[in-house]
């Protein structure tokens, strides 16, 4: 992102960073809070505003951000509304019955039958679930059900930190 703005004059838009060069909003703005660029955004008075990302020019000691194959990807939206209708009820029918409360364009039962038997499969899923079912234990301690994580990673930390059991069901 430094060496396209470096290109640019110091300054481009976060909309032709995102479309030109595939670098997402949140990227820039994590770069902004470590202190590598600048936001501004400018009101014209006939038209949107366009938010600008300015490159600082001095030097700073900020640490650089993280790559993004090291920033876990979150749980899927989808994939909690899956886990929360799936818990209702265990039985394989319930199973296709979640799939289509969550995805309910779905072409047959046969074929949301086998998506949702492979979807309880992905690690997301089996995150989530693990997550959901430990909430519900009385062993598990009442501040850390007050956190919600985000992302598979997030969870096997929280259970290895507090040496749940569920550790090992993911």
């Amino acid at each position: 992102m430094l060496d396209l703005l470096d290109r640019t004059g110091g300054r481009n838009t976060v909309r032709n960073l995102y479309r030109s060069h595939t670098i997402f909003p949140w990227e820039v703005e994590q770069a902004a809070e470590l202190g590598w660029v600048e936001i501004e955004t400018r009101n014209p008075k006939i038209g949107r505003p366009s938010v600008i990302v300015l490159k600082l020019s001095k030097t700073s000691t900020a640490k650089h951000p993280p790559w993004r194959f090291q920033i876990p990807p979150e749980i899927s939206i989808r994939h909690w509304k899956f886990v929360f209708a799936y818990l209702i009820d265990y039985s394989a029918c319930n199973a296709r019955r979640a799939y289509l409360a969550t995805y309910p364009n779905a072409r047959s039962k046969a074929g949301a039958s086998a998506s949702a038997h492979r979807l309880l499969k992905h690690r997301d899923v089996k995150a989530a679930m693990a997550w959901v079912r430990a909430c519900s234990d009385s062993d598990f301690p009442a501040d850390e059900k007050l956190h919600h994580p985000a992302s598979a990673a997030e969870v096997r930390k929280i259970f290895c930190r507090v040496h749940h059991w569920r550790f090992w069901q993911l």
